[in-house]
This record gives structure tokens, sequence and C-alpha cells, in this order.
């Protein structure tokens, strides 16, 4: 199996600035930066699945932009095996199109794809990624599940071989994090490599075969999910899925 991604010694930087109100620019010290990652590297296989996690601000989501190369790191070198996908946390700001059609035309438009061939791949995602009776509804009032088919719909008709879910399960309800996990279960039968940055690993890790964990901008664990449970995750501010529920006094966070 070759490699899919390769993170190399990445490390991000920014500068801590502040605006003042008199000049209405931004003053920049030198000095201050804040460390976004750490000096991180890892590898991904190619057509496998990995579970990002870690606590909000530990790094995941600049980590996606660096990958997807729509930032670049301050040091370090990333490379992949061709375009990458990204399904948005607010799946809202990636729509384009007034109806399902419309928003998988777009990407299509963009790299030139005639309009024969588009059409059929258009019916062809729509149908993958069970939207066939929506494909004419207005794209903004798709439920959170639906919207993030259709942006794996988008993603599948421009042939990206690794998608990243950012926060998938974020503001779903039970049907809809079902429906994430199909899509996913579906990408994994396409043989496409799929990364989820998540804190929420029950609802994911399973379906995984690798698992990473950030945790203020470092690579703290990177292995398997089966050894990452042994790991002390409530000390990089994660919740251990593992805990056993046996009577309503146990359903809290504390």
């Amino acid at each position: 199996m070759s490699d899919a991604v390769i993170v190399k010694d990445i490390t991000k930087q920014f500068h801590n600035g502040t605006t003042s109100s008199k000049k209405k620019e931004t003053n920049i010290n030198n000095n201050s930066l804040f460390t976004a990652l750490d000096n991180v590297s890892f590898t991904i296989k190619k057509s496998s699945t990995v579970v990002i996690g870690g606590a909000n601000g530990s790094g995941k989501s600049v980590l996606m932009s660096i990958i997807a190369q729509l930032s670049n790191p301050t040091t370090g070198t990333v490379s992949t095996d061709g375009r990458v996908g990204l399904i948005f946390q607010d799946t809202d700001t990636q729509i384009l199109g007034e109806t399902p059609e419309e928003d998988i035309a777009f990407g299509l438009k963009n790299t030139k794809v005639p309009k024969q061939k588009r059409e059929k791949i258009i019916q062809d995602m729509i149908q993958k990624t069970g939207l066939s009776h929506r494909k004419g509804f207005p794209a903004r009032f798709l439920s959170g599940g639906e919207k993030r088919r259709l942006a794996v719909a988008g993603i599948l008709a421009v042939e990206c071989p690794t998608i990243i879910f950012d926060e998938p399960y974020a503001n779903l309800d039970y049907e809809g994090v079902q429906q994430v996990n199909a899509l996913i279960c579906m990408l994994q039968r396409e043989q496409k490599t799929v990364i989820i940055l998540t804190h929420e690993l029950e609802k994911c890790l399973a379906l995984a075969d690798h698992f990473l964990i950030l945790y203020n901008g470092k690579l703290v664990f990177n292995g398997t999910p089966h050894e990452g449970l042994k790991q002390p995750l409530e000390n990089w501010k994660i919740r251990n899925p593992l805990t056993k529920y046996s009577n309503s006094n146990d359903l809290v966070w504390l």
C-alpha cells in the first residue's frame, strides 16, 4: 500500500498582533509568536481511514488547511497523491449551487468537463450519495447530514483521492450521524483515503484503521485505535469513549 499523505516536520506559527485604533493598522511584535503546530510528522496510507483526535484548539483545522494546500507551513513539507477534498464543519459555506445538481456542476464546470459528460457525472454522484429524491430541492434547506452528502458528491465528481472531514458530527442528530458514517463506509468501498478530524471518538473510531492525537499543536499519539484507547486521553482533553453507563445517574459529563 502506497502513501496518500506524507507530513514531515510541519510547524505552523502565527504572529500575535495588536490593532491600533488611532492608526487603524496592525502592529506586529516579531518576537511574539503563537505555535499552532509544533514539528508534526506522520504518514497516511492510501485507501486507509484515519481519525485525528484533539480538543478544540489542538491544531486539527490548521493541519487540515495545510494538507489541502489552503495554507503553507512555517517549516516542513506535505505531499499527497492528488487533490484533497474538504468537508467543512459548516457545510453551508461550501454550497455554491441553488440545487444539489447545480452545486455538483459547479466544480465540474471549473475543471472544464464537457457538458454531456458533466450531466452523466452529476446524476451518478446524486445516486451514489443517496440524494436522488433531493436533486431539485433547494440546497440550503437540506438537512445537516444531506449537506454533507452533497459536499461528498461534489468532491467525488472531481475525483479527489483523499477526503478530509472537519468535525463532521457537529450539530447533527442521531440520523445525521448515521448518514455521515454511511458516507464514510461508502468512501471506504470506493478505496478513498479518509481523514476524520474530531473529538467525538465514540461516533467513528471503529471505522478507522489508524488513530492520531494532537494536543497543543503536538502529535502526542500515533498508532491503532485499540492502542489509543489505552492512552491517558483525558490528559489531552479528550473524553475516553469506553466509559460505561449503567443507570441514569451516569448520564452526565463531569
